[in-house]
């Protein structure tokens, strides 16, 4: 994926509900991509596995989809 300017509208859309995206930097590392390729409404986080981590003690439920 070159960028996600197909998916921004949607991201702004959902957003504008409550809608809260993350993506994890690992990824784009991995793959020699720039987290410049993210639209604004998404934060990039250093680790997605314990970000749900930390959520779950939140009381967040992670569904695998």
């Amino acid at each position: 994926m070159e960028n996600f300017e197909p998916y921004e509208e949607m991201f702004l859309s959902l957003t504008e509900r409550g809608v809260r995206f993350y993506f994890c930097k690992n990824p784009f590392k991995t793959f020699g991509l720039s987290t410049d390729l993210v639209p604004p409404p998404v934060e990039v986080i250093d680790s997605g596995i314990r970000a749900l981590v930390d959520w779950q003690k939140e009381g967040f439920i992670y569904i695998r989809p």
